[in-house]
């Protein structure tokens, strides 16, 4: 490509901010695809409610694009950039799904093992008494469900956060308490454990294990803390040990305030709605806190494992990771690998919500391509006594998704 006049350049750096950090294909950010993406995305920022967000395109196995657009923090004039990190939501479980094949080789235990000749206390349908077993948490047919009041009551504002945001209150009110969080061993035993004070039998369902779909965050945690009680590891620690150092994903992990303070998105419902700092003590199923450059390191190893090359898990451990475990007749949207989903039309993927936060991942494993897309926004059913529309900014994300799966697919 010819060189091109320092005054062009300059300008084109004025209309897309950041353009240093745009990576393109090998012929460079300036290529008119990339140019002409960048300017869609653009548009779809300035036209819509959200913070900030932050997209990655992969294709032949290769960054194709990286780039950040908006705020971390609206208040304090913060861009949002690739090294900007924020929670991923249930994008976490596949995280899950990783460290449990990791646990299987190391010979801890198999799909095939009862959950309950594990764990420290019993996990007892009153409605079933079939046994739950490793696969059926992995493929959310264990006969679970997330009850209202448990799930709720997992959250919590960690102390020293800011309670004068009107956000605070609106999550007082739900009745989370300001805290430093539970255990995780102590929290699921509270939720599952028959004389557990959260225990509520409406958490199991009258179906046995492999009979129904039931999408269950706590359920997810379950399977995480078998790897806990097994390794006699924190959980989190074995997945900073197995995943995130052999990856080099710098500035991840599980909690924020270890997070280097100055690369830390902040979290909203609305533009001009900040969130406290806050957590919860199921953390395993949706609270990894990365950025876009450090998330497309894990995506990347992915498609690697996809194709037999991975480095995190031996060839059968990824193919085990990627194959169907769920049972047959499962609708779409309900089949999974080890808690990946699997789509009609090969894709492996996952999505994840929660307050303040909206994230997509997916790849296409004969095509070799994929995507990421994160931002820093979602009512997460708090925005009715603020006045906050949270369809608004969603369909306004999506319409930024839509932009990157075309781009992808050209």
């Amino acid at each position: 490509m010819k060189n091109l006049p320092l005054m062009y350049l300059a300008m084109l750096c004025l209309l897309f901010t950041n353009c240093e950090k745009t990576i393109g294909p090998i012929d460079g950010p300036l290529n008119p695809k990339v140019i002409g993406f960048t300017q869609k995305l653009t548009d779809l920022y300035d036209a819509s409610e959200l913070p900030g967000f932050a997209v990655t395109v992969i294709k032949d196995g290769k960054i194709n694009y990286q780039k950040a657009f908006g705020l971390a923090n609206v208040e304090k004039n913060i861009d949002y950039t690739n090294e900007t990190a924020q929670p991923i939501g249930s994008i976490s479980k596949t995280f899950i799904g990783v460290a449990l094949m990791k646990a299987i080789e190391q010979g801890h235990f198999t799909l095939e093992t009862e959950i309950n000749d594990i764990l420290p206390f019993e996990v007892a349908n009153p409605h079933n008494t079939a046994p739950i077993k490793v696969k059926h948490l992995v493929t959310h047919t264990a006969g679970l469900e997330d009850s209202d009041e448990t799930y709720e009551l997992q959250y919590y504002i960690k102390e020293g956060a800011n309670m004068l945001l009107p956000t605070a209150q609106v999550i007082l009110d739900f009745g989370v308490e300001v805290s430093n969080g539970h255990n995780l061993g102590d929290y699921l035993q509270a939720v599952y454990s028959e004389d557990g004070p959260l225990f509520d039998e409406d958490t199991f369902l009258e179906e046995g294990p492999g009979e129904t779909y039931e999408y269950s965050n706590i359920g997810a945690s379950l399977a995480a803390y078998l790897i806990e009680v097994k390794t006699g590891m924190p959980y989190a620690d074995f997945v900073k040990q197995t995943i995130f150092e052999p990856l080099n994903m710098t500035n991840t992990g599980y909690d924020r305030t270890q997070s280097n303070q100055d690369k830390l998105a902040s979290l909203y419902i609305g533009k001009a709605y900040p969130l406290p700092e806050y957590s919860h003590s199921s953390y395993p199923d949706g609270f990894v806190n990365t950025s876009n450059e450090m998330l497309s390191k894990y995506l990347m190893e992915m498609m690697k494992g996809a194709a037999g090359n991975g480095t995190l898990l031996s060839k059968e451990s990824y193919q085990t990771l990627f194959e169907r475990h769920s049972p047959e007749g499962m609708d779409e949207g309900e089949v999974h690998g080890v808690f990946w989903d699997l789509t009609d039309d090969g894709r492996i993927e996952h999505n994840g919500a929660d307050p303040g936060v909206i994230a997509f991942l997916s790849f296409d494993p004969v095509n070799n391509t994929a995507y990421q897309v994160m931002a820093n926004i979602n009512e997460g059913g708090l925005g009715e006594p603020l006045g906050v529309d949270g369809k608004v900014s969603f369909e306004q994300f999506f319409e930024i998704l839509d932009a990157v799966r075309a781009f992808e697919k050209e």
